[in-house]
Formats: structure tokens, C-alpha cells, sequence
């Protein structure tokens, strides 16, 4: 295994960018019109990607390993998103004590998870619906994120909250 600061030879770049070409085309064929990405785009394997409408990625968009998602999502230009990272939607109804939370259904959808350009989304983070992080955030490993999050800061928790300017 060659170390990380040395570069990949010639044969293994070559394999890996056909297992990135035959990903990208699994999920285009699944998604049929719902999935749509820029330049420079790479998803890790194991990815689960289940939005009801669509999933918009820009240009440079490097996402990790295991990345789920159920909710649509729009992802700007310049994002990395570490593995295993979740996107998820409103889940099930349970206000009703007369039924079960499993016969009450799901709740209607959320609006779409908006990730703008310049972030970096830390490993194992859930991210729920219609949350907006703004412009070069970045978002700490674990983090749970519940509610927008503002451009260039640093956020991490559960909830997620702004801890300090990314450029301070």
C-alpha cells in the first residue's frame, strides 16, 4: 500500500476512475433523471442515494464512502462531504394516540437540504431536511444538524451550532 504523499501509479488511477465512471453510471440508471452532478464530481462506494425528486451536485463535489441519502438536496461547487454522512427527511407521523407510530405513515416531505459552495461536511454527520448550511462552513465529525447553519463558520454539536468565524 503506498503512503498518502506518495502518488498512485499510473494502473491503479486508471482502475479507480473506471469504478468511479461504473458508480456514477449505477446511479443514473437508478435515479432516472433524479440525480445530476458537475465536473469533478466522486462518490465513495456504499452510497444509498433514495431522493424523492432530485439531487443536484456542482462542479468539484468529493463525497466519502457510505454517503445515505433520502431527501432531494442541491450541494454547490467546491464541497466535500466525509463518509458515512446522511441526509434525511421529516420521518413519521406519531401524534395520534389512537394509532401506532407505524400506521400513522410518514409525514410530508421537507424542503430540499441546501449545501452551499466551499464546505466541508465532517465524518458521520446527519445532516435533516431543509436545512440551508451557508457558503464555506464547515461542519465538525458527528455533528447533528437541525436547523441552517450561517456561511463561514465553524459549526459542530448536537445540534450543530456556530462556534466560531472560519477566518479568524
Amino acid at each position: 500500500m503506498s503512503a498518502p504523499h506518495r502518488p498512485l501509479p499510473p494502473w491503479l488511477r486508471g482502475l479507480r476512475s473506471i469504478e468511479r465512471e461504473r458508480r456514477d453510471l449505477v446511479h443514473r440508471l437508478v435515479l432516472r433523471g433524479k440525480y445530476r452532478h458537475g465536473r469533478q464530481f466522486s462518490i465513495g462506494g456504499a452510497a444509498v442515494l433514495k431522493p424523492p425528486t432530485a439531487l443536484h451536485f456542482g462542479d468539484r463535489v468529493s463525497i466519502g464512502r457510505g454517503f445515505h441519502v433520502e431527501t432531494d438536496a442541491s450541494i454547490g461547487d467546491d464541497v466535500l462531504i466525509s463518509s458515512y454522512v446522511s441526509f434525511i427527511s421529516n420521518d413519521h407521523q406519531f401524534d395520534d394516540p389512537e394509532e401506532t407510530v407505524f400506521t400513522q405513515g410518514r409525514t410530508a416531505a421537507a424542503p430540499p437540504i441546501v449545501i452551499e459552495g466551499d464546505t466541508l461536511i465532517g465524518f458521520q454527520t446527519v445532516v435533516l431536511g431543509g436545512v440551508r448550511i451557508g457558503r464555506g462552513a464547515i461542519v465538525g465529525a458527528g455533528s447533528l444538524v437541525t436547523g441552517d447553519l450561517p456561511p463561514y463558520t465553524i459549526c459542530y454539536g448536537r445540534p450543530a451550532r456556530p462556534q466560531r468565524d472560519r477566518f479568524v
